[in-house]
């Protein structure tokens, strides 16, 4: 429905852009187009009901920040709690 082929551009040196689809009533597809991709985490969260995907990547260059500035790297995944 109104999920289909919608774009939302990142293009923050890691997450190019995050797009969502759902061609069946029943199945929603997010796709996270990346970069550059060191590791990913993915996990599940209840109450409410979530899905937490954590990426991260090398560490690249910030353009606004000057010369000799970097992203500093993504902080590891929060405890899961069972």
């Amino acid at each position: 429905p109104n999920l289909k082929d919608r774009a939302f551009p990142v293009g923050d040196g890691l997450l190019e852009q995050v797009r969502i689809g759902q061609n069946r009533a029943d199945v929603v597809r997010v796709v996270l187009d990346i970069h550059s991709l060191k590791d990913q985490t993915v996990f599940y969260l209840a109450a409410p009901a979530r899905l937490v995907i954590d990426i991260r990547g090398v560490e690249t260059r910030v353009a606004d920040a000057g010369p000799g500035a970097a992203v500093a790297p993504a902080s590891p995944p929060p405890p899961t709690t069972p």
